[in-house]
Protein backbone atom coordinates (compact mmCIF):
# COMPACT_ATOMS: atom_id res chain seq x y z
CA UNK A 1 0.00 0.00 0.00
CA UNK A 2 1.66 3.53 -0.92
CA UNK A 3 1.43 6.14 1.74
CA UNK A 4 2.51 9.84 1.74
CA UNK A 5 2.76 11.77 4.51
CA UNK A 6 0.61 15.09 5.20
CA UNK A 7 2.19 17.98 7.20
CA UNK A 8 -0.09 20.62 8.42
CA UNK A 9 2.04 23.70 9.66
CA UNK A 10 -0.15 26.17 11.71
CA UNK A 11 0.57 29.60 11.57
CA UNK A 12 -2.26 30.99 14.36
CA UNK A 13 -4.37 29.62 17.08
CA UNK A 14 -6.51 26.48 15.46
CA UNK A 15 -9.17 24.33 16.85
CA UNK A 16 -10.86 20.87 16.20
CA UNK A 17 -14.16 20.75 17.97
CA UNK A 18 -15.86 17.72 19.54
CA UNK A 19 -18.69 19.53 19.53
CA UNK A 20 -18.28 19.02 23.41
CA UNK A 21 -18.77 22.29 25.74
CA UNK A 22 -17.18 22.42 29.32
CA UNK A 23 -19.87 24.12 31.48
CA UNK A 24 -19.64 27.69 31.61
CA UNK A 25 -15.84 27.60 31.28
CA UNK A 26 -15.67 27.29 27.10
CA UNK A 27 -18.38 26.58 24.51
CA UNK A 28 -16.60 24.91 22.34
CA UNK A 29 -13.59 22.02 23.57
CA UNK A 30 -10.98 20.98 20.80
CA UNK A 31 -10.02 17.49 20.20
CA UNK A 32 -7.43 15.31 21.53
CA UNK A 33 -5.74 12.30 20.82
CA UNK A 34 -5.91 9.66 23.22
CA UNK A 35 -2.59 11.04 25.47
CA UNK A 36 -4.37 14.23 25.47
CA UNK A 37 -2.47 15.84 22.82
CA UNK A 38 -4.06 17.88 20.01
CA UNK A 39 -5.32 16.38 17.32
CA UNK A 40 -7.71 16.75 14.23
CA UNK A 41 -9.45 14.04 12.51
CA UNK A 42 -8.07 12.81 9.17
CA UNK A 43 -11.34 12.82 7.89
CA UNK A 44 -11.76 16.65 8.75
CA UNK A 45 -8.39 17.22 7.08
CA UNK A 46 -9.98 15.23 3.97
CA UNK A 47 -13.05 17.07 3.68
CA UNK A 48 -10.68 20.20 3.78
CA UNK A 49 -8.70 18.98 0.65
CA UNK A 50 -11.95 18.00 -1.08
CA UNK A 51 -13.64 21.37 -0.88
CA UNK A 52 -10.04 22.89 -2.11
CA UNK A 53 -9.93 20.74 -4.94
CA UNK A 54 -13.94 20.82 -5.85
CA UNK A 55 -12.99 24.72 -6.12
CA UNK A 56 -9.93 23.72 -8.31
CA UNK A 57 -11.85 21.65 -10.40
CA UNK A 58 -14.82 24.32 -10.93
CA UNK A 59 -12.13 26.38 -13.02
CA UNK A 60 -10.44 23.83 -14.29
CA UNK A 61 -7.53 24.67 -12.30
CA UNK A 62 -3.66 22.89 -11.55
CA UNK A 63 -5.03 19.82 -13.38
CA UNK A 64 -8.17 19.09 -11.05
CA UNK A 65 -11.13 18.09 -12.87
CA UNK A 66 -14.64 16.82 -11.36
CA UNK A 67 -13.88 13.37 -12.57
CA UNK A 68 -10.43 13.08 -10.88
CA UNK A 69 -12.16 14.90 -7.55
CA UNK A 70 -14.36 11.92 -6.89
CA UNK A 71 -11.85 9.43 -8.36
CA UNK A 72 -9.57 10.63 -5.29
CA UNK A 73 -11.83 11.28 -2.44
CA UNK A 74 -15.08 8.89 -3.52
CA UNK A 75 -18.67 10.47 -4.71
CA UNK A 76 -20.68 12.07 -2.22
CA UNK A 77 -24.51 11.44 -2.25
CA UNK A 78 -26.69 13.77 -3.24
CA UNK A 79 -30.52 14.00 -3.49
CA UNK A 80 -30.87 17.58 -5.54
CA UNK A 81 -33.81 17.99 -6.69
CA UNK A 82 -35.64 14.80 -5.58
CA UNK A 83 -33.06 12.43 -7.76
CA UNK A 84 -30.99 10.05 -5.40
CA UNK A 85 -27.55 9.65 -6.60
CA UNK A 86 -26.78 5.83 -5.42
CA UNK A 87 -23.10 5.99 -6.44
CA UNK A 88 -21.39 5.12 -3.04
CA UNK A 89 -18.04 4.34 -4.04
CA UNK A 90 -15.14 5.08 -1.66
CA UNK A 91 -11.97 7.07 -3.05
CA UNK A 92 -8.69 6.10 -3.99
CA UNK A 93 -7.18 8.54 -1.02
CA UNK A 94 -8.06 6.84 2.48
CA UNK A 95 -7.50 9.59 5.35
CA UNK A 96 -7.51 7.13 8.74
CA UNK A 97 -7.13 8.00 12.34
CA UNK A 98 -5.62 11.49 13.33
CA UNK A 99 -3.19 14.41 12.27
CA UNK A 100 -1.07 14.58 15.95
CA UNK A 101 2.26 15.74 16.73
CA UNK A 102 4.90 14.05 15.76
CA UNK A 103 6.47 11.29 18.06
CA UNK A 104 9.96 13.44 19.15
CA UNK A 105 7.64 16.86 20.19
CA UNK A 106 5.18 14.63 22.25
CA UNK A 107 7.78 12.51 23.60
CA UNK A 108 9.51 16.33 25.20
CA UNK A 109 6.43 17.48 26.64
CA UNK A 110 5.22 16.76 30.03
CA UNK A 111 1.70 16.92 31.10
CA UNK A 112 2.60 21.29 32.29
CA UNK A 113 3.81 21.47 28.76
CA UNK A 114 0.88 20.00 27.22
CA UNK A 115 -1.68 21.82 29.04
CA UNK A 116 0.27 24.95 27.91
CA UNK A 117 -0.89 24.17 23.92
CA UNK A 118 -4.19 24.86 24.90
CA UNK A 119 -5.44 28.29 25.52
CA UNK A 120 -8.69 29.79 26.36
CA UNK A 121 -10.11 32.65 24.17
CA UNK A 122 -13.17 34.95 24.87
CA UNK A 123 -15.20 37.20 22.35
CA UNK A 124 -18.43 38.85 22.59
CA UNK A 125 -20.25 40.52 19.74
CA UNK A 126 -20.01 44.61 19.45
CA UNK A 127 -23.55 46.39 18.35
CA UNK A 128 -22.61 49.48 16.00
CA UNK A 129 -22.27 51.76 18.88
CA UNK A 130 -19.28 49.68 20.22
CA UNK A 131 -21.35 48.15 23.42
CA UNK A 132 -21.11 44.71 23.66
CA UNK A 133 -24.43 43.23 23.39
CA UNK A 134 -26.55 40.81 26.00
CA UNK A 135 -25.70 37.05 26.17
CA UNK A 136 -22.89 37.38 23.43
CA UNK A 137 -19.73 36.08 25.66
CA UNK A 138 -17.94 33.06 23.88
CA UNK A 139 -15.24 31.28 24.82
CA UNK A 140 -13.52 28.84 22.72
CA UNK A 141 -10.52 26.21 23.80
CA UNK A 142 -7.41 26.81 20.66
CA UNK A 143 -4.20 25.18 20.11
CA UNK A 144 -1.55 27.53 19.76
CA UNK A 145 0.66 26.90 16.20
CA UNK A 146 2.47 24.09 15.49
CA UNK A 147 2.83 20.92 12.98
CA UNK A 148 0.58 18.04 12.85
CA UNK A 149 1.15 15.23 11.03
CA UNK A 150 -1.22 12.70 9.07
CA UNK A 151 -1.08 9.64 6.82
CA UNK A 152 -2.73 9.33 3.26
CA UNK A 153 -3.04 5.92 1.96
CA UNK A 154 -3.65 5.53 -1.60
CA UNK A 155 -6.09 1.71 -1.72
CA UNK A 156 -8.10 2.35 -5.26
CA UNK A 157 -6.80 3.25 -8.70
CA UNK A 158 -5.57 6.89 -8.31
CA UNK A 159 -3.91 9.38 -11.51
CA UNK A 160 -0.55 8.86 -12.30
CA UNK A 161 0.08 12.52 -10.51
CA UNK A 162 -1.79 12.43 -7.55
CA UNK A 163 0.94 13.57 -5.71
CA UNK A 164 0.72 16.71 -7.91
CA UNK A 165 -2.81 17.28 -7.19
CA UNK A 166 -2.61 17.16 -3.71
CA UNK A 167 0.05 19.24 -3.38
CA UNK A 168 -2.12 21.95 -5.28
CA UNK A 169 -4.45 21.48 -3.07
CA UNK A 170 -2.06 21.21 -0.12
CA UNK A 171 -1.15 24.95 -1.48
CA UNK A 172 -4.42 26.29 -2.73
CA UNK A 173 -5.78 25.13 1.12
CA UNK A 174 -5.22 28.38 3.75
CA UNK A 175 -7.03 26.93 6.85
CA UNK A 176 -8.07 23.79 8.69
CA UNK A 177 -10.41 23.06 11.26
CA UNK A 178 -13.05 25.06 12.42
CA UNK A 179 -13.67 28.68 12.77
CA UNK A 180 -11.38 29.15 9.61
CA UNK A 181 -14.34 32.24 8.89
CA UNK A 182 -13.42 33.87 11.91
CA UNK A 183 -9.35 33.36 11.21
CA UNK A 184 -8.57 30.12 13.31
CA UNK A 185 -6.36 27.27 11.46
CA UNK A 186 -4.47 29.43 9.21
CA UNK A 187 -2.05 26.78 8.03
CA UNK A 188 0.06 25.86 5.08
CA UNK A 189 0.11 22.12 4.51
CA UNK A 190 2.32 20.16 2.21
CA UNK A 191 2.95 16.53 1.18
CA UNK A 192 6.33 14.04 1.77
CA UNK A 193 5.81 10.96 0.13
CA UNK A 194 4.94 8.28 -1.05
CA UNK A 195 6.61 5.12 0.15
Amino acid sequence: MTKATLRIQFHSFWLAGTGAARGRDVDVVCHRDADGFPAMAMSQVKGQLRETAERLASIGAAGWLQDIVEQLFGYRSSAAAGAIDHRHQAGALAFRGEAKLEAAARAAMGPDERAKLFRRLAATKINPLGVAEDKTLRAIEAVVPLELVGIIEIEGEAPANWVELIEAACAATLAFGKLKADGYGRAIASLEGPR
